[in-house]
Formats: structure tokens, C-alpha cells, sequence
């Protein structure tokens, strides 16, 4: 079992990690912490592995989406999936301050904002993203979650998982 992708230099000195094989680097963890934001761009799925990744290490996310998706209906507004939509761990919910969501277009007034945030300001995103990041963006908060609305689907005071029919064109 591998849990981190081969690297072309050395393993890290930085970050001790019992778990990493020979030859295998986790200094993506180190890199992602040596700023206060990351970019999570969209693959090519609507949906960005990165943004978990960066919730998981309290790393303040940039949820980068195009606005109109090729083959994709007008109708169908969004352009990204993230999940539990409308809750308070919505990244989408710029109330909850768990990080930022916007169209690529957007990205250089978001960069202006960002520089004029505080060390304050940061550090309050940072604390929400780890008050939610167990509960909600780890693999055993996920699957809670979702045991969570498996057991009480009409009842969305018991999970925040939601789930929404999306239209077919």
C-alpha cells in the first residue's frame, strides 16, 4: 500500500512520517502549509481532490471552477459539485469561512481580496476549517456523515450530507 505518490527527490526532512516507504516524499503536506491558500482548480470532473486535501490539513482553500462547462446545459448553473451544500460546511458559503469559490474569471479581484485580509481574519478561517475538518472532510467524518443521513434521509437536522436531482438535457 502506497499512500503517497512517488516523488523525484528525497523524502522530506521536515515532516517525520513512520508511515512513508523509502524513496517516497509527503512533503506535498509541508508545501500545502507554507502558504495560507491554495488553489483547487477543477479537474476534469467538476470536482477537485485538492480541496480536501488542503481541508484535511487546515489549509484555506480557492475552489477554482469555469464558468461554462462544455457539453454542460445552461440550465445547470453550477459548474462545481462540493458537497454539503447550504450547511456549515459548505465551502460555497462564504459566511462559514472555510475557504473560497470562484469561477476562473474571478481569480484576480479574489488574489486583491486576499491580500487585504489580516493575519487575524486568516487565522479565524483556519480555526473554522479545523472545527469542521474532522467531522466533515476526513474519510471517517465523511462516511459518519453519511451513515448519519442513510439512517434519517428526510431529516436534514441529523447530517449535512444533501442530495439534489440535476436536471438531464
Amino acid at each position: 500500500e502506497t499512500l503517497y505518490r512517488r516523488a523525484l527527490f528525497d523524502a522530506c526532512d521536515l515532516c517525520e512520517d513512520l508511515t512513508v516507504p523509502a524513496g517516497v516524499s509527503p512533503c506535498w503536506r509541508v508545501q500545502m502549509l507554507l502558504g495560507d491558500f491554495n488553489l483547487c482548480p477543477v479537474g476534469t470532473y467538476p470536482v477537485s481532490y485538492r480541496l480536501y486535501e488542503a481541508l484535511q490539513q487546515g489549509s484555506i482553500p480557492i475552489y477554482l471552477y469555469q464558468d461554462q462547462v462544455k457539453g454542460r446545459p445552461r440550465s445547470d448553473r453550477r459548474s462545481y459539485y462540493l458537497p454539503y451544500e447550504g450547511t456549515g460546511a459548505d465551502v460555497a458559503v462564504s459566511e462559514n469561512g472555510l475557504g473560497f469559490v470562484v469561477p476562473m474569471k474571478d481569480l484576480r479581484p479574489l488574489l486583491e481580496r486576499l491580500a487585504r485580509l489580516t493575519p487575524a481574519e486568516v487565522e479565524r478561517m483556519r480555526s473554522r476549517i479545523v472545527a469542521v475538518r474532522d467531522s466533515h472532510y476526513t474519510p471517517g467524518g465523511a462516511m459518519e456523515q453519511l451513515a448519519m443521513w442513510l439512517r434519517n434521509p428526510d431529516d436534514p437536522a441529523k447530517s449535512d450530507v444533501r442530495c439534489r436531482i440535476v436536471a438531464r438535457v
